[in-house]
């Protein structure tokens, strides 16, 4: 599939539901707002912020290798 950005920053997200890309191309702007809901969506619970900080760890390591 090909989908297009419709330009509105705050319906995003319920749009990347609908289309589920494979690859996403971004600006850093858009990059930043994905980072920040998924990390503040992984901190509200304590389960989430434990598996975020192992899969960080792991692929951390894995980059230094």
């Amino acid at each position: 599939k090909i989908a297009f950005f419709q330009g509105d920053v705050r319906s995003l997200f319920d749009e990347m539901k609908i289309i589920q890309p494979t690859v996403l191309f971004a600006v850093p702007r858009i990059l930043n707002r994905i980072y920040t809901g998924a990390t503040s969506k992984m901190n509200k619970t304590n389960m989430g912020k434990f598996l975020y900080e192992k899969g960080l760890a792991a692929k951390s390591n894995e980059v230094q290798r």
